[in-house]
């Protein structure tokens, strides 16, 4: 699989997940030809970046498997924004190293 992010274990305890250069490389991969995004807290990711549901599914599957969690459908439902993916990725990284 290509580096698209660091691996958490490079992640300072309490960080963010580094999402965006993930996003953002992932965009650029499966979205070429687009124009260069700007990503925000509150980006959204079917409005903003274009993605429609199934790309966002793509999108999440692709971050489980880097990142070797699994995010509950229910919750996956919730995720709208960029901010409530790096808090979504983030929760479920410290469950997993807890």
């Amino acid at each position: 699989m290509q580096q698209l992010a660091p691996h958490p274990a490079v992640l300072s305890e309490g960080s963010i997940p580094a999402i965006r250069p993930y996003l953002l490389n992932w965009l650029r991969r499966y979205h070429p030809g687009d124009e260069p995004r700007l990503v925000f807290n509150h980006t959204h990711l079917l409005d903003d970046l274009g993605l429609s549901g199934t790309g966002k599914g793509a999108l999440i599957a692709d971050l489980e498997d880097f990142y070797e969690i699994q995010i509950p459908a229910k919750k996956v439902n919730s995720l709208h924004t960029v901010l409530d993916l790096e808090t979504c990725l983030q929760q479920s990284l410290t469950r997993f190293a807890a």
